[in-house]
């Protein structure tokens, strides 16, 4: 699976507990839905893209967005899944030249 295959609106941006590891949403099964309805199971090694909403300084919207790789939790309690985000970080869409965007 490619990076921009797959996008999930689980992107809490607010929650990262390290510059680079963002926790993942997720039921007890552990699967999320994608923006078009379609189950995700997460599991070791999966490559997905998560976005959260947000604004530019002028109040257009502008989501925010990471790729990375899906891993475990580091700790026994909280969340079970995290994404480890690849090396271009937290970006926003208006970055991207062409712009990408998940569908809506």
């Amino acid at each position: 699976m490619q990076p921009f295959e797959r996008w999930l609106n689980n992107g809490d941006f607010n929650g990262m507990l390290r510059p680079n590891l963002l926790p993942l949403h997720c039921g007890d099964d552990g699967a999320a839905l994608d923006v078009q309805g379609r189950t995700v199971v997460f599991a070791e090694g999966m490559v997905l893209t998560v976005f959260d909403e947000d604004t530019d300084e002028d109040g257009r919207p502008d989501r925010l967005f990471a790729t990375g790789t899906v891993v475990p939790s580091p700790w026994p309690v909280g969340r079970r899944w995290y994404l480890d985000i690849d090396d271009d970080g937290v970006r926003h869409e208006s970055d991207l030249i062409p712009p990408q965007s998940p569908p809506r």
